[in-house]
């Protein structure tokens, strides 16, 4: 597992100096207001995409790692219906967030072809999916900030066209690693969507839950005061966001060896418990490292990187800076509840998730503004901890890990 996670991490490590480039030059570029006008209309396809993924990326990479000689037939099934949803999505996200965020939501669906190259293990395609949208996209914003006036939408357009060209390479690299061609399988796709269900709705909660703190800053503080807030909130969640991209190498290696370590069984044997200590062990050492590495360089990062019209963000910075290691065992424990078959469980666990922040952000936005939303964001995280070890334990799936 380690030598191909080092290998993701390092393309995560380009990833999160891309996307750390293009938030600090869209955030220079629209300034603290334009540039959380954006946050907000991507949020809210963020929510939509929830929607249009119908359970589906976990489903598909658990489905194609467990049962390679069908792959064709699980990935052009799970094709169908993504496209359908996400342009069904597009379609109501329109009038709420504009064309171009509905054209955003309908290139999202590229993002299948990475998966198919994660359940494949593919180290050098799986590689060049994962930096692609980035890199256009990147490249596409840079360009239009030194020629163009500041404007979220057509901030929003160019990353809507970049994506969109990127989804399409994508999957063309993950038809050429398909063991056989993708096909629509009728038969298939009500299997998929039944399975898939807990996972579509708890995809939905956790975009909310992610999202929440977004549009209650908008709606809950006056109009000028939530649209710096937004700003700031943005400006200080981006770096931690950039970090989950790095550490996630580790969620995208270890999920498929969970899922070929739970294959044909009902229980999990020493060699699964064995792979689960190890990639918990790995989330401690990476995690823990990440969050000192944020709090010391919390109040330079943000003057240096985004500017002093941003220096109120470093507070907030450094009341997320937690997340860091919760977000990455929090993904660990759900990518094993996931491939035990244990989806209703992560469900729950979600819901009372989704309950905690929204209480949580309505008690503290007026007071604390996105201060108070930091704060939620990391307590949430650690309850959620809590819930997921406790039935990750209660299953027998963690072993000594769990003491």
């Amino acid at each position: 597992m380690l030598p191909l996670t080092v290998w993701l991490a390092a393309a995560n490590l380009v990833q999160l100096v891309l996307g750390l480039t293009q938030s600090v030059v869209l955030a220079r570029w629209l300034g603290p207001a334009g540039w959380g006008e954006l946050g907000w209309i991507l949020s809210a396809v963020m929510v939509a995409d929830a929607v249009a993924q119908a359970g589906l990326p976990n489903l598909v990479v658990r489905e194609v790692a467990a049962r390679p000689r069908e792959d064709g037939r699980i990935a052009g099934t799970a094709l169908v219906l993504r496209g359908a949803l996400a342009t069904a999505s597009a379609l109501v996200l329109w009038p709420v967030a504009g064309p171009w965020a509905g054209l955003l939501l309908v290139a999202y669906v590229g993002q299948l072809g990475g998966l198919v190259l994660r359940a494949k293990l593919a180290r050098g395609p799986q590689i060049g999916a994962n930096l692609l949208p980035i890199t256009l996209s990147t490249a596409a914003i840079v360009v239009c900030a030194r020629t163009e006036a500041p404007q979220a939408s057509l901030a929003l357009a160019v990353l809507a066209v970049a994506t969109l060209v990127a989804g399409v390479g994508q999957l063309g690299l993950a038809r050429a690693r398909l063991a056989t061609p993708p096909a629509w399988e009728s038969g298939r796709a009500p299997g998929l969507l039944r399975e898939a269900w807990p996972l579509w709705a708890g995809a939905i909660l956790v975009a909310w839950m992610y999202r929440v703190d977004v549009f209650l800053l908008k709606h809950l503080l006056p109009p000028g005061e939530g649209g710096l807030a937004l700003g700031y909130y943005q400006t200080a969640y981006k770096p931690v966001e950039s970090g989950h991209f790095l550490l996630g190498a580790l969620v995208m290696t270890a999920f498929p060896a969970f899922s070929a370590g739970m294959r044909g069984r009902t229980k999990a044997g020493a060699g699964l418990r064995k792979t689960v200590r190890e990639a918990l062990g790995h989330a401690w050492r990476l995690g823990g490292a990440a969050v000192v590495l944020a709090l010391l360089l919390r109040p330079w990062a943000v003057r240096v990187l985004f500017g002093e019209a941003y220096a109120p963000s470093g507070p907030a910075l450094r009341l997320l800076a937690p997340a860091l290691l919760l977000v990455l065992l929090n993904a660990l424990l759900a990518s094993l509840l996931t491939a035990a078959g244990r989806q209703r469980e992560l469900l729950w666990v979600t819901v009372a998730l989704v309950a905690f922040k929204l209480a949580g952000n309505f008690a503290v936005i007026p007071a604390w503004s996105y201060r108070g939303s930091a704060a939620m964001t990391t307590l949430t995280e650690a309850l959620g901890l809590g819930l997921l070890w406790w039935r990750a334990s209660a299953a027998g799936l963690l072993g000594a890990a769990g003491r």
